[in-house]
């Protein structure tokens, strides 16, 4: 194992107040190692331990980030339309 490369992290991508959004990304030689998993569950348990709740969006097409989701407890899915302008 390199000891000087980061496999996988999980931080906050947005808050407000108490209400934490997370995001992970995991470095693509590490991906379906449980690398993503193991950020997430040590973040989650960061907020846990600081009273934040943390919420967990992705796209309906990005299943590798749903089942780390549900791995880590996030059981509720609630579909929403998002609307882009490109310029």
């Amino acid at each position: 194992m390199n000891q000087e490369k980061i496999a996988s992290w999980c931080l906050t991508v947005y808050a407000s107040g108490r209400q934490y959004e997370l995001g992970v990304e995991t470095s693509t030689e590490y991906r379906n190692q449980g690398m993503g998993t193991v950020a997430a569950t040590a973040c989650i348990a960061h907020c846990d331990s600081h009273d934040y709740t943390p919420h967990w969006h992705c796209w309906e097409r990005n299943r590798a980030s749903i089942a780390v989701a549900q791995k880590v407890g996030f059981d509720r899915p609630m579909g929403y339309s998002v609307f882009q302008i490109l310029l």
